[in-house]
């Protein structure tokens, strides 16, 4: 299956393409993140956002360009292919949906990459399931105060917001009685852990102890976010998907050029039968990922009704095949292909993390299973 790009499609892709060969080639991502420090991400953050591509997953009544699926699917597989280390699926697509009813001065800020926000999933013991809300809110006067512990917020490391879903009725993972709030890095009652992770993205962690917050920063009707917040954990496994597959097919590309120069006994390794064989399966399971991709892509696109059942599948296939990848790709480069010097070596850390994040291969799989 594949996807037949449209006019601004092909344009987005080739200013990702430009984008990420001249500023942030990714044979060179180890020493152009030693050498930015802390100001790197926050500066590349900001030069994407005068491309434009922060306004895509925004819907153009918040300002945006409306863009659809498909056009974050071209947007996250050229960042993925790039390496470029900025959290576009966590704090764009994911975020996005979420953020309809705020201001549109705030909106603006989020488009033009003055602010950024974070999604804070991951109640203590809820694993992978987005609806097990631990976190509680309770009305106090004219606002709310959450109480509870996220202890994993994909990119919130460098956020200046948080999305917050907290319980203000109900229990477990019931789908009623989970409610949105827009909470500052600033609010009283609010803990930020930040810590780093070994794709050199920054995380944190939440600890809400009294954090009060007013009926306006309340996104939503009180008790009813558990169907956009599903919704938009869906958009945001499709694009990490998407991500997933451009640095598989970035992967696949370096392999055989690798194999086509490295010598061995006199001639390219890439002469050696066995080496062909596991460079073909490679491109297998890179061709499987891709395809489910777009198709699960495409449904989404057109509202096809699956309660994320084929973003389930996607994930699931997209977790499986891109370790596979990296994996082979780790060893047909040898011993350098572990090095930090290596590119290879970070496109498999953030693979791995790709498979991790709103759940890995395993848990969509038991998913995938459990929706009739």
């Amino acid at each position: 299956m594949n996807l037949d790009l449209t006019e601004d499609q092909s344009m987005l892709a080739d200013s990702i393409e430009r984008f990420g060969t001249e500023r942030w080639p990714a044979a060179d991502r180890w020493r152009l993140l030693r050498e930015a420090g802390a100001k790197g991400v926050p500066e590349l953050w900001g030069e994407i956002a005068e491309l434009g591509w922060l306004m895509i997953p925004f819907a153009e009544e918040q300002g945006g360009l409306g863009g659809s699926f498909d056009d974050a699917m071209v947007l996250a597989s050229g960042i993925g292919k790039h390496l470029l280390p900025v959290p576009v699926s966590t704090n764009a697509v994911l975020v996005a949906p979420l953020l309809k009813d705020c201001p549109a001065e705030f909106l603006e800020d989020v488009m033009t990459g003055k602010v950024r926000v974070a999604l804070a999933l991951g109640d203590g013991d809820s694993r992978f399931d987005h609806l097990n809300v631990a976190t509680t809110a309770e009305r106090t006067g004219a606002g709310y105060t959450l109480n509870g512990v996220k202890n994993f917020v994909a990119d919130g490391g460098d956020a200046d917001h948080f999305i917050v879903p907290a319980r203000t009725s109900g229990s477990g993972a019931e789908l009623e009685g989970i409610s949105l709030f827009l909470l500052s890095r600033e609010s009283d009652g609010l803990t930020v852990e930040t810590y780093r992770s070994i794709d050199n993205h920054r995380h944190c962690r939440l600890r809400l102890s009294g954090a009060e917050t007013g009926s306006a920063r309340l996104l939503g009707e009180e008790g009813k976010g558990g169907l956009p917040l599903g919704m938009a954990v869906k958009g945001g496994v499709l694009a990490q998907c998407a991500e997933a597959v451009g640095a598989m097919d970035a992967l696949c590309n370096l392999t055989l050029e690798y194999l086509k120069t490295r010598s061995q006994f006199g001639q390219p390794i890439g002469t050696f039968q066995s080496l062909q064989h596991r460079m073909v399966d490679m491109f297998i399971a890179y061709e499987e990922a891709y395809s489910i991709t777009v198709r699960a892509t495409l449904e989404a696109k057109e509202g096809v009704m699956d309660r994320g059942r084929m973003a389930s599948a996607a994930k699931a296939k997209v977790g499986q095949t891109s370790l596979f990848v990296a994996r082979q790709a780790i060893q047909l480069h040898g011993g350098i292909g572990t090095s930090d010097e290596s590119v290879v070596s970070h496109y498999l850390r953030r693979l791995t993390m790709l498979d991790m994040a709103l759940g890995n291969a395993s848990h969509h799989l038991q998913r995938f299973a459990a929706i009739a």
